[in-house]
């Protein structure tokens, strides 16, 4: 089980965020959060900064995998078979609901690598693969101009939350041309593409068993929202008092921070208890929508 475990963490970098925003400077992140409350230039993407925790949290390995056991993916369908054979999926409307990201808009389809002026133009790199280190020292470089680090800031969330991978810790220049004209930012389906990437990600973890790319706390929202009795087994309290400012996700992300449930190394007795109920809870229970 701790094998399969692993497999099922998933690749998304939220703690990679964790560490920027720790960093950043003051006035920095009153820019940012006044630019999120203003809908100003950026705002679709800079609102997931918002997901940060207050704290480390890591993703639970063992809950997740308990809800991907249940994933299905055949040549024509995938889905969630829950409670007996009832088919869900995560929907760009749960997106919506989550974590705030627009849904429509105008298509973001990233071509290959090959701009190799990308990073020289926004930051004068001359690289065609940025680590996410190098990222991270422009976000936080106080002798750069605001739009310079805004833009690096952008391209840490596109590569740890919209379409992370295992494959290291490096930004490619494949996501760029999105984030390039500050003033367009906001035109893009950025929920979709969130979505799709996930979808992916899910399709080659069941095929090709490997570790899911993609923002895999999609799909613990995904549970947690649609099957409220898992709120019970966790004890979460409902999220009425959570920040309005906020997307519904972080709420999550900060309970499950706050309970064993993101022990991801080993399996305690409390957690297994807590995981035999999960079982039954998505097995047996009708759906609770």
């Amino acid at each position: 089980m701790q094998e399969m475990a692993t497999k099922a963490k998933g690749s998304s970098k939220l703690m990679s965020l964790y560490k920027l925003w720790s960093e950043l400077d003051e006035d920095f992140k009153l820019l940012i959060n006044n630019r999120t409350d203003n809908n100003g230039d950026g705002s679709s993407l800079l609102t997931l900064l918002r997901l940060i925790p207050g704290k480390r949290v890591e993703i639970s390995t063992f809950l997740l995998q308990e809800f991907m056991t249940l994933y299905e993916h055949t040549e024509n369908d995938f889905y969630f078979r829950v409670c007996g054979q009832q088919h869900m999926n995560v929907t760009l409307e749960d997106v919506l609901f989550l974590t705030n990201l627009p849904i429509i808009g105008r298509p973001i389809v990233p071509t290959d690598n090959r701009d190799q002026d990308a990073f020289y133009r926004l930051f004068s790199e001359r690289t065609s693969l940025l680590s996410l280190v190098k990222l991270r020292n422009i976000c936080c470089d106080t002798n750069r101009n605001s739009d310079e680090r805004i833009k690096a800031v952008l391209l840490m969330i596109v590569t740890c939350l919209i379409a992370p991978n295992g494959n290291g810790q490096n930004c490619k220049t494949s996501y760029v041309q999105f984030i390039e004209k500050l003033d367009e930012v906001n035109s893009y389906a950025w929920g979709a593409a969130m979505l799709a990437y996930l979808y992916q990600g899910m399709k080659e973890w069941k095929t090709k068993d490997k570790a899911i790319d993609g923002f895999t706390w999609l799909v613990m929202g995904f549970f947690f929202s649609h099957f409220r009795g898992l709120y019970t087994i966790f004890n979460i309290t409902a999220e009425e008092n959570q920040a309005h400012n906020k997307p519904k996700l972080a709420y999550l992300i900060e309970s499950l921070g706050r309970t064993d449930a993101n022990h991801h190394k080993k399996i305690n007795s409390a957690l297994q208890l807590q995981l035999n109920l999960v079982h039954e809870l998505l097995r047996q229970e009708e759906k609770q929508m």
